[in-house]
């Protein structure tokens, strides 16, 4: 048993061991349509998707909690967190897993927050372009709060390899500002990345085995229902090395969203667009956003186009349509388009 599975298996036996008056079950259930089509290399993919959560809060104390959550998806590439459970393509059918995806114990005081274990991605940010969100590292956050209008981000990740291992280390560092001003709403991030990689990957094998140091901008602007945000990054390393200079240029990455609507309550709509840019190092193409494509999480560029709306408080119905494309050889294209469901319980 390695230290990762000790320390999953501590809070287990904490959390079933010892009952507590204030303990919360939680769950979602996403139903997912899915066709991909016009590549250039790729076969078209057409298939139903399910994507399922289960997690328990237990509050210890007023300060400590403990949380747990188990997901579908592959485990050793766990940024695919749907499973198939239908294929009207002719397909091979990948592996479904459930696997224990956070496990973290959560401290809060009056202006600080620290999680330790498998723990959520920690720093505001306005897409997944930089990190996926269904990826939940080993390691620990810590969140203060300068003030009312600020907050300071600070993280130090082990990047998963697979469903056991780790590959790299990762620092994080980020300072978040935001204001009122009448009706405008806005905020910005300016943040810092330093990732170590390592070369003795088993599953996350792109681009784990260079370092790379990226500066990060994430800010936004809302007026009323109206929202722009911006993703921008920059990687300060140099990589004239890798394939004789091809891509050592590439080194940003973009993501510009324009957003009108949201999601509080019953009947309300969101709508999302985005313009998307992320050069082959702007990223860590191992853990950066998979949503939007089959074939490339860097070395891309294309569109992305997300609507929703609130049926209930518990559930929403929703459309996705990205058309995607390679900035540098080798050249791939490409859709996706969904239509998918979620109820949280």
């Amino acid at each position: 048993m390695n230290k990762h599975h000790l320390i999953s298996a501590t809070f287990v036996l904490l959390t079933a061991t010892e009952a507590s008056s204030d303990t919360q079950l939680y769950g979602d259930i996403l139903i997912r349509y899915e066709d991909e089509g016009n590549h250039i290399s790729l076969p078209p993919r057409e298939r139903m998707r399910l994507i399922a959560h289960a997690g328990i809060k237990t509050q210890w104390t007023e300060n400590w909690l403990t949380h747990f959550r188990l997901g579908t998806g592959l485990k050793n590439k766990q940024n695919v967190p749907g499973i198939t459970i239908h294929r009207f393509s002719e397909q091979p059918q990948p592996d479904s897993d459930i696997f224990l995806e956070r496990a973290f114990i959560q401290g809060k005081g009056e202006n600080w927050k620290v999680e330790i274990g498998k723990v959520p991605w920690n720093n505001f940010q306005v897409t997944d372009i930089f990190w996926d969100g269904d990826l939940n590292p080993w390691g620990m956050n810590f969140n203060y709060e300068v003030s009312a209008q600020s907050t300071l981000y600070l993280s130090y990740y082990q990047p998963l390899d697979g469903n056991s291992d780790t590959i790299g280390d990762m620092s994080l560092i980020g300072f978040q500002w935001r204001e009122k001003m009448g009706n405008w709403q806005l905020g910005i991030t300016p943040w810092f990345v330093d990732y170590q990689g390592e070369s003795n990957a088993q599953y996350a094998t792109k681009d784990t085995q260079y370092d790379n140091q990226f500066l990060l901008l994430s800010a936004y602007a809302k007026y009323g229902m109206f929202k722009v945000g911006l993703d921008y990054g920059h990687s300060l390393d140099d990589f004239d090395y890798v394939a004789n200079g091809k891509y050592s240029d590439q080194k940003e990455s973009v993501a510009l969203e324009f957003a009108h609507g949201g999601l509080k309550s019953s009947g309300d709509w969101l709508i999302q667009f985005r313009l998307l840019k992320v050069e082959r190092f702007g990223v860590v193409t191992e853990f950066a956003q998979n949503a939007v494509s089959p074939f490339a999480t860097s070395n891309f560029k294309g569109v992305d186009l997300r609507i929703r709306r609130k049926m209930s408080p518990e559930w929403w119905l929703g459309m996705r349509f990205s058309d995607i494309q390679r900035i540098i050889e080798p050249l791939e294209e490409g859709y996706r388009f969904r239509i998918e469901g979620q109820y949280k319980f």
